[in-house]
């Protein structure tokens, strides 16, 4: 082929005398001129990032079945077929045929609608929960679904895994994506649930009501943790293909020193409050620190009550609360990973902060990044971060302030659901008390459950018997890297395509 804008493409169609499929690509310019030259894996790489530009669609059951209604009401068949978009030998061949397609051309989808939709939604759901699957995970579920459902699939049996091509191009249609989460601890999440999370804004309620307080006097304070060494570092330049890409750091194991940030509704913020890890008190450790912050030693560096009062005293010298004109701090340990602090000091503070140690760290070439130098570095970042807006959407996202009891959705308490398990009302003799007054037994109660555990229990059977959502457990196992036999498949039906078994049904194990 010559001409204008050609690609000539050829191939081996098979292993030559060296054991490799070769295929050639030759462009043709402007001047009829070429260059051709030997490749391997050039369609893997084409067909990997093809993006389909046509407008062809398949000829579905309901586009066929809106196609017959027209003809059976007096419509000419190439009137039918300009009137759904197609083509009057199409739909001919349709009609004859009987039966609409979902495909285009011989390869046909590994996945009905309905099955990608239901593995997508439990992928959704696994993520709400704080169980999100890696991207081997996927590949694994993927594999087991087909198998467990006896379905045709294109997959290699040995290492029981989807293809990666196939895995990306699911997520790409979608809208999944790989991302990087940020560390949640189990205590947090069954610490966010629906009957502490009540109380906690009953009390809030309360006490605003019974001290009237103004948005300048409510205030929220939260702790976080800078290194000395960033626990992820910025890209920098380094040539193409080198595999070992090095970057200097102060050692190999940071030490940390503890911010405490406070904030009101109105954007004014209290000077941090630094805590170190050691004996001594040492004034030149805050030296080129935020003005008016003050520092605190420990031996954990974190707080602690006789910490926390002399915090108390930083927070009464900057906010100068009176009889008649007080303060209300809100320390917020009932939702502690949605919380107006959380916006100051755990996102954007610290990616100013690892930034700004890096361009130390390279501006000083030789010198040691040290606790000494943590304060003047936090400074820098601090500025950048407690801005108004922060703190304002900090707080009314969170409910605090305007005071919004339904803020959080039940998707928010998914993570909790998770630990949640169900109170067994059945009593017997051994579960009764029995209330003794001066020596004799004079009545005998039951071991009721508390009126928050029967809600809670109550709650959690109504979910298990109407929610069609996968009921998790702790013990499941995202990971599949090291991953044993599959479970027996399920006795299958005399129709193959009927289905089985869901994504939830498939438990990866691990090996003892």
């Amino acid at each position: 082929m010559f001409g204008k804008n050609t690609v000539c493409v050829d191939s081996t169609q098979g292993l030559n005398g060296c054991d490799f499929e070769l295929t050639t690509v030759m462009i043709i310019d402007e001047f009829g001129e070429g260059f051709p030259g030997a490749c391997t894996n050039v369609f893997t790489f084409y067909f990997r990032n093809y993006k389909k530009i046509s407008e062809r669609k398949p000829m579905t059951e309901a586009i066929l079945r809106e196609a017959r209604e027209l003809i059976d009401n007096g419509v000419f068949v190439r009137q039918a077929a300009k009137a759904v978009g197609f083509h009057e030998a199409t739909l001919r061949k349709r009609l004859k045929e009987g039966r609409g397609s979902e495909n285009l051309g011989r390869i046909r989808a590994v996945f009905s609608h309905a099955q990608e939709n239901e593995i997508v939604q439990h992928c959704k759901n696994l993520d709400k929960r704080f169980y999100g699957l890696t991207l081997k995970s996927l590949r694994f579920l993927l594999y087991s679904y087909v198998e467990i459902n006896h379905i045709r699939h294109p997959f290699k049996p040995g290492n029981q895994l989807a293809g990666r091509d196939f895995t990306r191009g699911f997520m790409r249609r979608n809208r999944l994506s790989l991302r990087t989460s940020r560390k949640t601890s189990i205590a947090r999440t069954m610490g966010f649930n629906r009957i502490q999370l009540a109380q906690y804004f009953d009390n809030l309620e309360n006490v605003l009501q019974k001290y009237k307080f103004l948005p300048n006097r409510i205030y929220n304070v939260n702790e976080s943790g800078f290194q000395t060494v960033p626990n992820k570092l910025p890209k920098h330049v380094a040539p193409t293909r080198k595999k070992d890409v090095v970057k200097a750091v102060a050692a190999e194991q940071g030490k940390t020193v503890t911010a405490v940030c406070c904030m009101n509704a109105t954007a004014h913020h209290v000077p941090p409050y630094f805590l170190f890890a050691r004996k001594r008190m040492n004034l030149l450790l805050i030296k080129d620190g935020p003005a008016g912050c003050d520092m605190a030693v420990t031996d954990t560096g974190y707080m602690n009550t006789p910490t926390f009062i002399k915090y108390l005293e930083h927070f009464k010298k900057h906010t100068n609360p009176t009889e008649q004109n007080r303060s209300f701090n809100s320390r917020q340990s009932r939702v502690p990973h949605k919380s107006p602090g959380r916006d100051i000091c755990e996102e954007p503070l610290k990616a100013y902060y690892e930034s700004v140690a890096d361009s130390w760290t390279t501006s000083n070439p030789g010198q040691v990044l040290s606790i000494y130098h943590v304060a003047g570095l936090f400074g820098t970042a601090f500025t950048k971060t407690a801005t108004v807006d922060i703190a304002n959407e900090g707080f009314r996202a969170t409910g605090i302030y305007p005071l919004n009891k339904n803020i959080f959705t039940d998707v928010d308490f998914l993570p909790a659901e998770v630990t949640e398990q169900d109170l067994d009302t059945d009593i017997s003799d051994e579960d009764r008390v029995f209330v003794h007054f001066e020596g004799e037994v004079t009545q005998e109660y039951p071991l009721d459950p508390s009126p928050q555990q029967q809600s809670a229990s109550d709650a959690a059977a109504t979910r298990t018997e109407s929610s069609s959502e996968p009921v998790l457990s702790t013990c499941l196992l995202p990971g599949p890297s090291n991953v044993a036999a599959l479970p027996q498949p399920l006795e299958c039906p005399n129709d193959p395509k009927q289905h089985v078994a869901s994504p939830s049904d498939i438990i990866l194990f691990s090996k003892n």
